[in-house]
């Protein structure tokens, strides 16, 4: 239960606290971002049509859970070192004499590693980029299951992958329509930490305004609260 909790609440909403945090340090992208949800009306829109419309958020979204992923996992390589070649683990030193071992190494997401460029995450893996997954043509390129680690791949991939992106992104688009988000001066850089499911290492503290970003005219299919 408490796996099925984590799985459903912890990670779609750290994913959302990394994609805000973004929103908030990127004016330009916020813009973007709002101009797409203020084109949308949610209560009218199928899934298809949110999948297609928000080019921008998808990618913000692909980027968040590929470089802040809220499920950590370990890798477990096989292999038998060199002459010379030592390494410690649990205290223990081992050396080419000790022969083959498993090697126990949390290195993250597969997309950020030498691997990068043949799963397709393209150049700078080690940086974060939130346009990374659109294409020439304004669309939006779906990371491979390796990139993506969080949701698992193959006969035990996460059945809520699909449900997990769409709730995300019904959620950032309910609050651009709504509001614009900045950080206060001074905030410090936001780092990543792990306590059971990877999350921010410090409290995101966002400045909010009932205004959003570029708004011309009312968001379609979408009504103000009382403004203070």
């Amino acid at each position: 239960m408490l796996t099925v909790f984590l799985a459903g609440t912890d990670t779609t909403s750290v994913a959302l606290s990394w994609m805000f945090y973004v929103l908030s340090t990127d004016a330009a992208l916020q813009a973007e971002c709002a101009a797409e949800a203020l084109r949308l009306d949610l209560d009218a829109a199928s899934e298809a049509h949110i999948m297609s419309a928000l080019p921008a958020l998808r990618s913000l979204f692909f980027e968040c859970v590929r470089f802040h992923g809220a499920a950590p996992y370990l890798f477990f390589e096989l292999g038998r070192l060199q002459p010379g070649e030592a390494v410690t683990l649990a205290g223990r030193r081992l050396t080419h004499a000790d022969g083959d071992f498993t090697i126990v190494a949390l290195t993250g997401f597969a997309g950020k590693t030498e691997r990068a460029g043949e799963l397709g995450v393209g150049s700078r893996p080690h940086e974060f980029d939130a346009r990374r997954w659109r294409t020439v043509d304004g669309q939006v390129r779906t990371p491979a299951d390796d990139v993506i680690f969080m949701f698992g791949s193959g006969a035990r991939v996460c059945p809520g992958r699909d449900v997990a992106q769409l709730e995300a992104l019904v959620s950032a688009v309910a609050l651009l329509q709504a509001f614009s988000f900045r950080l206060p001066e001074g905030h410090p850089k936001v780092g990543s930490s792990t306590k059971f499911t990877q999350q921010p290492d410090q409290d995101i503290r966002l400045i909010i305004t009932a205004e959003p970003v570029g708004l011309t005219a009312e968001p379609v299919g979408f009504t103000y609260p009382a403004r203070t």
